[in-house]
């Protein structure tokens, strides 16, 4: 499996500052020779000051639960070359979502 197997699913949100968008991110998994798909939601697309890496105006911001005071993510990926092309691939989609939005609006 590479990172182009997984599907990502973009959700616009109108009138939020805090948060661009909602993410669904789907893995695809064979279990007993059947093929289905492991679900990761609540991954945000947030602002934030360009970046030098991205040279995006916003970040990608995986699940995370409250746990005492600090938040810990839900879904962590220990490889972060794989982390890096999973965002790649997110914000792309994202790009593409919000084309496709502004022709669907003219």
């Amino acid at each position: 499996m590479t990172i182009d197997d997984i599907r990502i699913d973009i959700y616009l949100t109108q009138n939020r500052k805090d948060t661009l968008a909602f993410v669904k991110i789907s893995v695809p998994i064979e279990i007993d020779g059947v093929e289905t798909f492991i679900d990761g939601s609540f991954y945000r697309i947030m602002p934030k000051r360009y970046d030098i890496r991205t040279g995006q105006a916003y970040r990608v911001v995986p699940p995370k639960i409250k746990a005492g005071i600090k938040y810990k993510a839900v879904i962590v990926l220990k490889d972060e070359d794989t982390w890096y092309k999973l965002e790649e691939k997110i914000l792309n989609e994202y790009e593409k979502e919000l084309k496709r939005k502004i022709n669907t609006a003219s």
